[in-house]
C-alpha cells in the first residue's frame, strides 16, 4: 500500500451480460477504457447451469487475454 493507504497496484472491473442468445464480457480500468472485449453462446438458466456458466467463463477469459 502507498502512504495516502491507497493501493499501488492498478483496478480493473468485468462486466457480464449473460443474455439467452449470447454472453458478453467487456473489461475496463479505472478510468473506464475498455481493454478488452469478449462473447460466447447463450448463457440463460433455461439451458442448463453447466451451460450458462460455462459461457460466462468464455466470454470473461476472451478480454482477459490483454494481459498475457
Amino acid at each position: 500500500m502507498s502512504k495516502n493507504g491507497s493501493s499501488d497496484h492498478a483496478q480493473f472491473y468485468i462486466g457480464v451480460d449473460g443474455g439467452g442468445t449470447s454472453c458478453r464480457a467487456r473489461i475496463e480500468d479505472a478510468q473506464g477504457r475498455v481493454l478488452g472485449q469478449g462473447a460466447a453462446g447463450p448463457a440463460a438458466t433455461r439451458i442448463g447451469a453447466d451451460r450458462s456458466m460455462q459461457a460466462v467463463r468464455m466470454a470473461a477469459v476472451e478480454p482477459m487475454m490483454v494481459f498475457s
